[in-house]
């Protein structure tokens, strides 16, 4: 599969749409609306491992979100262009050369898009979080796992670009 770079911005812009919770909504205290966020919480134990929080968001976050759902129904074209005008010049670099997205897994899909597809291949740490390689399976790219020795550091490899990558 190959990606052109109109198909790229295509599929960032879709995700940046797509991202916008629709659910903001819900327990803001509005008439016909669905329960509470305490109602609607899972029950059992927070999941530490996929970074949810055991206290919910604080006053001051559901505050923010009660006062954007105003705009909610708008493309965050103007925000977008500001928020990556400021990270670029945070850091000196040209505003293209940030990628912005609705969390880390958005923007390692957004890679695996760009730069994985069969005859490709990923090298990752193990262990690590999969979804990049789940993405590059899904690609058509071979997966390939660096473990961790024994005193926790990963050992060295060759990779195809005779490049010899020493222990970290």
């Amino acid at each position: 599969m190959t990606i052109s770079r109109r198909n790229f911005f295509q599929k960032c812009a879709f995700g940046a749409v797509s991202g916008v919770p629709i659910s903001f909504s819900r327990g803001l205290g509005f008439p016909g609306q669905l329960p509470s966020p305490q109602t609607l919480q899972a029950p059992g134990p927070i999941r530490l491992d996929k970074n949810e929080n055991a206290y919910g968001p604080s006053d001051i976050a559901k505050q923010a979100m009660g006062e954007s759902l105003g705009l909610a129904n708008r493309y965050p074209d103007l925000e977008y262009k500001h928020l990556s005008e400021t990270i670029a010049a945070l850091h000196g670099v040209s505003p293209v050369r940030v990628v912005l997205g609705c969390g880390s897994s958005e923007i390692l899909r957004m890679a695996a898009t760009a730069f994985l597809g069969p005859g490709k291949k990923l090298i990752l740490a193990s262990p690590t979080f999969e979804l990049i390689a789940d993405d590059a399976r899904r690609l058509g790219a071979r997966v390939e796992s660096v473990p961790l020795t024994k005193r926790y550091a990963h050992i060295s490899v060759r990779c195809s670009a005779g490049l010899d990558h020493q222990q970290v």
